[in-house]
């Protein structure tokens, strides 16, 4: 036995233990500052810990004081589906986590409805806008709805788009669905027809036919209260298309990207992570000692 070599290995690992004891400790000292001031900020109410328990009350205080909103209707909106979200799913793991559809809210079906205020009401427009939506069709939609047949024949081409429209896994019948012909030029309101609606039939599907061949198409279905996802096709049709669209009521973000980004800067809320009973831990943007707060 080399009793020489085994005080060398013992002395290595304390040589390493000391260095990362030296190293941990200068961490807490630099981020001693920010966790006095999140501490400071908690106990004041100008930063919140998202939790199951957390009151409406509090979130409306925080976002009143920080000048988030402009009108009181999104702030209300915000504080009472975030405490509501957090009773059901609890703590989140991080601060994105409020980007993640459990945290969103269902889009009211009526195009102006009482929910929210400025804020929601216009990300709700701009997000119908995206799907496919003018207020005039979607009204239209909603209350008095066009009839069209299954398969409509666009013109004298040789190719076809079809598909079906499902929820659940099940055919989902008389859901509008817009063909959009693109132009080749880079003007986008040059073609007459750019436009063409057809109906899904009892089985859910749906075809355009006698479409171009080279030229550029694209479907989406349209339902109001419901999304398909993005539009489906081709910026050159040479040859048969077929997609599926599947249904999902239509969802909203709770808080928009702008005043996502105006909390996160300010710190406002934190979350608190599993604790590592005399170790240091990095989440987010920050690493701190048990527990660990995440902006």
């Amino acid at each position: 036995m080399n009793i020489s070599s085994g005080h060398s290995g013992r002395y290595y690992l304390l040589g390493v233990s000391v260095m990362l004891l030296l190293l941990v400790g200068r961490l807490y000292m630099n981020l001693l500052p920010t966790l006095n001031q999140a501490k400071g900020a908690l106990a004041s109410g100008r930063a919140l810990t998202l939790h199951s328990g957390l009151k409406s009350a509090s979130v409306q205080r925080l976002l009143n004081t920080g000048n988030y909103y402009s009108d009181p209707k999104d702030r209300a909106l915000v504080a009472d589906s975030l405490v509501a979200k957090l009773r059901q799913q609890g703590s989140p793991e991080n601060l994105g986590a409020l980007n993640k559809r459990q945290f969103s809210v269902l889009a009211p079906v009526a195009w102006r409805g009482r929910m929210g205020g400025v804020d929601f009401q216009s990300r709700l427009q701009v997000s119908r806008q995206q799907m496919g939506f003018d207020s005039v069709l979607y009204v239209r939609e909603l209350n008095n709805p066009k009839p069209y047949p299954a398969s409509v024949s666009a013109g004298n081409g040789t190719e076809a788009i079809t598909g079906q429209v499902i929820r659940d896994e099940q055919p989902m019948a008389d859901v509008l669905v817009q063909l959009k012909r693109h132009p080749a030029t880079a003007q986008p309101d040059t073609l007459p027809d750019r436009f063409i609606y057809a109906r899904t039939d009892a089985d859910g599907r749906f075809s355009f036919t006698g479409l171009t061949n080279g030229a550029g198409y694209s479907v989406v279905p349209l339902k109001p209260g419901f999304e398909f996802g993005s539009r489906r096709g081709t910026s050159h049709l040479t040859s048969d298309q077929s997609f599926t669209f599947a249904a999902r009521r239509h969802q909203l973000r709770l808080i928009g990207s702008t005043v996502y980004g105006q909390l996160k800067t300010d710190h406002a809320f934190t979350v608190r992570t599993p604790a590592f009973s005399g170790s240091f831990r990095a989440s987010g943007t920050s690493a701190v000692s048990t527990p660990t707060l995440c902006y």
